[in-house]
């Protein structure tokens, strides 16, 4: 679904590909940002300091999807990191629950929830160790949190226009836990290895 400008702009920019094959056919696909990243999703573009590395745009071939395919990838891609990378970054939405297995299977521990402020902007709280959560918000040059704050940009708005017990209770998916699935966007967890 690449142009080969489109491919060509990536390698200039300092991204690496790497292709998974089996029997001669590329069947899945990942990039890894050496210098820059941007999730264009959530307003973010960060430098990358040279020790890190930030994983992005998968996919695999729907006819070879659930095949395991996706963390073998990204282990291939932690085995190859050269010796002076100390981190790898990636991120997910949480209702891409295959995303989220295959980071898990490769390794890939959840470092925090990114969560749409009420205020407007991104934060990042924390989801175990605060250290790595905190370089996790240095790399994505956002503000470390206590807590989620909002779950989606729709609750983000109502939170802002409203008190935020209103808004809990007119947003989709509620701030307080629900056993209904997100029907709009939902926050991201970036996880780190």
């Amino acid at each position: 679904r690449l142009t080969v400008s489109e491919v060509q702009r990536r390698w200039t920019d300092g991204h690496q590909a790497y292709v998974g094959y089996l029997d001669g056919q590329p069947v899945t696909y990942g990039w890894v940002a050496t210098r820059r990243a941007a999730i264009g999703e959530l307003a973010l573009d960060f430098a990358l300091p040279p020790s890190d590395r930030y994983l992005w745009d998968f996919a695999t071939l729907p006819v070879w999807q659930g095949r395991g395919l996706y963390p073998r990838l990204l282990q291939a891609i932690v085995a190859a990191a050269p010796a002076d990378v100390q981190r790898l970054w990636i991120i997910h939405a949480p209702e891409n629950l295959p995303s989220g297995a295959g980071m898990h299977k490769a390794g890939f521990e959840p470092v925090g929830q990114l969560s749409f402020r009420a205020a407007g902007g991104v934060a990042l709280a924390p989801l175990g160790a605060e250290e790595r959560a905190q370089a996790g918000a240095e790399l994505l040059g956002v503000p470390l949190i206590d807590t989620v704050l909002a779950p989606c940009w729709t609750c983000s708005a109502a939170a802002e226009a409203q008190s935020a017990e209103t808004a809990a209770e007119k947003c989709w998916p509620p701030v307080r836990p629900t056993e209904r699935q997100c029907t709009c966007a939902s926050p991201v967890r970036l996880s780190g290895l």
